[in-house]
């Protein structure tokens, strides 16, 4: 365990040194934000509702969905694994008394744990900034299930991406290709775009059965309170 928090915090470390890629990282994102908000804002201007959602509804859900994003689905340090197997590094770790998977998430956990403080920043500042109309969970249940799906995601993502690099086993040339394919899916299947109960019913069960929707749409759900306690461990095991 040790080993990893020093891991940790050499991570941390190299993070903060690329500040310039870093600040263009973040202005990107706060571009991002802008855009979603001022969207959504000018739908509501001309009419009350939107896909059965009413404008505190729409602005809490996208809201949401901007923050738990920051967490779980920001830039991954991973990118580097592809390189390592076609290079023919990966021997060099499988000689060290270190879980290659366990490497690579604390190196993801310092990475996203840096953009994550900045993303709450730029998100509080917006926040005052705009004023949206929220809903804010006052049930500590309703948090900490919140929460505990949050880690799932987290968890579940790095999982997805991790595995993603592994093509480069059989087509070296094709590992940003495929971490592209599965970033566009996120994008779509993920609740990140619209919220998935927009969706036709039979659409909305073959997404389901996909990991996505446990990446944002339901940790997003429970945090706003759209489930019921009841679908929480249904969710739950469905997830892991």
């Amino acid at each position: 365990m040790n080993k990893y928090l020093k891991l940790l915090a050499l991570s941390w470390q190299i993070e903060t040194t690329y500040r310039f890629d870093f600040v263009l990282w973040r202005i990107r994102t706060i571009f991002r934000i802008l855009l979603t908000f001022f969207l959504w804002i000018g739908v509501f201007k001309v009419t009350d509702q939107a896909f059965g959602y009413s404008s505190q509804d729409m602005m809490t859900y996208v809201f949401w969905v901007l923050v738990i994003h920051s967490v779980v689905v920001t830039a991954t340090s991973t990118n580097h694994v592809g390189g390592e197997i076609a290079g023919g590094d990966l021997g060099n770790y499988l000689l060290k008394p270190i879980n290659y998977a366990h490497f690579w998430f604390t190196r993801d956990l310092a990475h996203k744990g840096l953009h994550t403080i900045f993303s709450f920043i730029e998100l509080s500042i917006l926040w005052w900034w705009l004023k949206p109309d929220l809903y804010i969970p006052s049930s500590i249940g309703q948090i900490i299930a919140g929460v505990i799906m949050i880690v799932i995601a987290l968890r579940l993502f790095f999982l997805l991406d991790f595995s993603a690099k592994f093509i480069t086993f059989w087509w070296p040339e094709y590992s940003w290709g495929m971490t592209f394919v599965l970033l566009v899916l996120i994008e779509i299947l993920s609740g990140y775009i619209f919220p998935l109960d927009v969706l036709p019913t039979w659409v909305s069960l073959m997404v389901d059965l996909t990991p996505f929707p446990y990446l944002l749409y339901y940790p997003i759900s429970i945090w706003i309170g759209s489930v019921s306690p009841l679908d929480w461990v249904w969710i739950f095991f469905r997830s892991c």
